[in-house]
């Protein structure tokens, strides 16, 4: 599941926002170096928070625990301080990725003749519109493991399979991106409540399971259709700018 984490929205835009293809590609061999470094980092506090206290009924207070526990008070506030701060970047990217999102690949497909001077009240309205939205699942799912599994299952099973076609296969098209996105999110989420009927008792082997039969339905259905319909295809052009002002 964490190759859907490749094609967030969120991270992708911090490349697209590069100077130029060099910087854009080293830049992220970079983060990505720095990242499995920076993330074993909370990885092995927590298996020594397993050690330490042994009794913990949630494990996701080992961070604070071990920090209220070990830490003088002067950097139990900053530690406090740049755990918020962390969350509400990545909180803030991930609305503007949605926001993003939203905005200029759906409602845009809706309403084409939307004018670019509505973009912005529009991408305002919708970013507290997923924010409302974010809250309420946040509040209703009760691990922020189980969220974040989900979260990068999603991107797996329905966008991972078009974008890595898109980038690679001169063949890719827009038909059969949607069939996999439609085929291997329905799987996904069929599989979940068949086994379970919810979102918040499932183990990790369903978890897991949901992702893969997902992802490979969405990967086989890609190429079926792909291979069958190509020559009926229109090739998809690319819009060349924003709606006009």
């Amino acid at each position: 599941m964490g190759l859907g984490c490749i094609v967030g929205q969120d991270l992708i835009q911090r490349s697209l926002a590069s100077k130029n293809e060099k910087i854009a590609k080293y830049s992220a061999i970079t983060a990505g170096v720095c990242y499995i470094m920076v993330g074993t980092i909370p990885i092995m506090l927590g298996l020594a928070g397993r050690l330490i206290m042994p009794g913990l009924e949630d494990p996701e207070h080992v961070m604070p625990n071990l920090a209220i526990e070990f830490l003088p008070p002067f950097l139990l506030m900053l530690f406090m301080g740049a755990l918020i701060s962390a969350i509400m970047s990545s909180a803030d990217s991930s609305l503007l990725a949605a926001t993003s999102l939203m905005t200029n690949n759906v409602i845009l497909k809706i309403f084409p003749r939307v004018k670019r001077k509505n973009l912005l009240p529009l991408a305002r309205v919708t970013t507290v519109i997923v924010a409302v939205i974010s809250v309420g699942v946040a509040i209703r799912v009760k691990q922020i493991y189980h969220l974040m599994v989900n979260s990068w299952a999603t991107l797996f099973v329905g966008i991972f399979v078009p974008v890595t076609a898109a980038l690679y296969w001169k063949k890719a098209n827009k038909l059969a991106a949607w069939v996999s996105m439609v085929s291997g999110t329905a799987t996904w989420l069929g599989y979940i409540f068949l086994n379970t009927g919810n979102f918040q008792e499932i183990s990790d082997p369903i978890f897991y399971k949901a992702a893969a039969y997902g992802g490979a339905v969405a990967f086989v259905s890609y190429l079926i259709v792909t291979l069958l319909r190509y020559d009926r295809i229109k090739p998809t052009k690319l819009p060349s700018e924003y709606p006009p002002a």
